[in-house]
């Protein structure tokens, strides 16, 4: 689970027994903020999108790929299932991959200034890579 209050940015893995706590860092957030804030003529400037229809209307797959060379990103691919984002996929430039799958979506609901604030649960590690400004 990944949460930021705009501040800090909180990386939970339960799986680990750990929650990573690192700056909020636009830059390296662009990405994310475009595509979950629909925002498609960035999207659109920045990469090559190519993809489409995988099922006959109900599941889709498209295929980012920077424009930009140096750009942080070496493929980014999103899945689509009933006209919802289903999962991101990200091939980073330095080898690492990441997935992202997306259950119990809930749209454009109202939700208060606490819920972007992650209390770590007491009995896991906290890695604390904050640096101070």
């Amino acid at each position: 689970m990944i949460v930021t209050d705009g501040k800090t940015l909180w990386n939970y893995q339960p799986d680990l027994l750990q929650v990573t706590l690192e700056n909020w860092e636009t830059e390296r957030s662009e990405l994310a903020a475009q595509l979950l804030s629909g925002r498609m003529a960035e999207i659109e400037a920045d990469y090559f999108i190519t993809g489409g229809d995988l099922s006959n209307g109900t599941a889709w797959e498209f295929v980012l790929e920077p424009v930009d060379p140096a750009s942080l990103y070496e493929r980014v691919t999103l899945y689509f299932r009933e006209r919802r984002l289903d999962a991101i996929h990200v091939d980073n430039g330095n080898g690492q991959r990441t997935f992202w799958e997306f259950f119990e979506h809930v749209l454009d609901a109202p939700l208060a200034d606490e819920e972007f604030i992650f209390t770590p649960p007491a009995d896991i590690e906290v890695v604390d890579n904050r640096v101070s400004p």
